[in-house]
């Protein structure tokens, strides 16, 4: 999910809630693995499918505090990510998506948040599941650590500084990156923890299969499957709302 001006203002009355979710601290010049601890064991009560796993043997087991997975979003959360904490949000996310983020604005600090269920290609609606939920998580804590690089180019945007195209070529940039980087996190630490405790993990969740080995592949294949969807339509959406909280002097 992306970070866009609008969604930050909607949302910033939410971020008063981080006084729930642990520590106050808003810039980290080290990681906070306290913060951290507190943020996944409430994300692990609020989103309990995803403390659960299933080993090879067909036991129920749980994810411990010991585990590699735990341990990297521990350290994203503290500050790895960004380089100050980042809050957990149970809230579901904006337009019913899969999960989403917003940066750090002003005193509020930034927060992800993953949805509880989702409807699948038939139709049926699921609570995501371990791997679903991970993937997530993964996904997010690697994509918020681009919201700087994301409001500098919104930023740009807003004084004229890039065009419509321009800012279409260079927003999904983000995207990507974090994409790339959930894979990396996939075979450098998931897969080894799966096959150590013996859990099944999907690469069609973790969208290791196919993957376009270039951004401009990557495009190439949104293009192909609908050239006015994403992400043109996106953010170009997300341009001409900037533009238009210009004031005609900026225009």
């Amino acid at each position: 999910m992306r970070d866009t001006p609008t969604t930050v203002l909607v949302q910033l009355t939410t971020c008063l809630l981080v006084l729930l979710f642990g520590s106050a601290t808003l810039i980290a010049s080290e990681i906070d693995y306290e913060h951290g601890k507190t943020q996944m064991r409430q994300l692990l009560t609020d989103r309990p499918l995803f403390r659960f796993y299933r080993n090879s043997k067909k036991k129920i087991k749980e994810l411990k505090a010991t585990d590699a997975p735990y341990i990297w979003a521990v350290r994203q959360f503290g500050g790895g990510a960004t380089g100050e904490p980042v809050v957990w949000m149970p809230q579901e996310p904006a337009d019913m998506a899969r999960s989403d983020y917003v940066g750090r604005w002003k005193f509020a600090p930034g927060f992800i948040r993953i949805a509880f269920s989702l409807g699948g290609d038939d139709g049926v609606v699921r609570p995501l599941n371990f791997d679903q939920g991970w993937q997530c998580i993964v996904y997010e804590l690697n994509n918020i650590a681009n919201s700087k690089a994301m409001i500098r180019l919104l930023f740009a945007a807003r004084t004229g500084r890039i065009s419509r195209e321009e800012f279409i070529w260079e927003g999904p940039k983000c995207e990507y990156e974090a994409m790339n980087k959930t894979v990396a996190f996939h075979r450098e630490v998931w897969k080894p923890w799966a096959q150590k405790v013996g859990v099944s993990t999907d690469p069609g969740v973790w969208e290791i299969e196919d993957r376009a080995q270039s951004y401009e592949e990557w495009l190439k294949r949104f293009a192909e499957a609908d050239p006015n969807g994403y992400p043109w339509k996106y953010y170009g959406e997300v341009y001409d709302d900037l533009f238009s909280r210009k004031q005609p002097s900026e225009r």
